[in-house]
């Protein structure tokens, strides 16, 4: 968790592990979700539950050497 006051916080997770409902569930993110914030999630594809909150994906690209690409849909 980042951040100091409570209507400006941001999480973030990683979900590569996650494979099932169960993993999500251990992970304890319930509160994350209970009030307004940032969450920054890395394999959000593996995210097991509907989202009705706004949503911002950034896809990085590794195009080899020090070259990226960054696309934000």
């Amino acid at each position: 968790m980042y951040g100091a006051a409570a209507a400006d916080k941001v999480y973030h997770a990683d979900l590569y592990r996650i494979e099932s409902f169960h993993d999500f569930e251990t992970l304890g993110l319930e509160d994350v979700f209970a009030k307004p914030a940032v969450v920054i999630l890395e394999w959000s594809e593996r995210f097991p539950l509907q989202s009705p909150w706004p949503q911002l994906c950034v896809k990085l690209e590794h195009l080899g050497g020090d070259a990226r690409r960054i696309q934000v849909t």
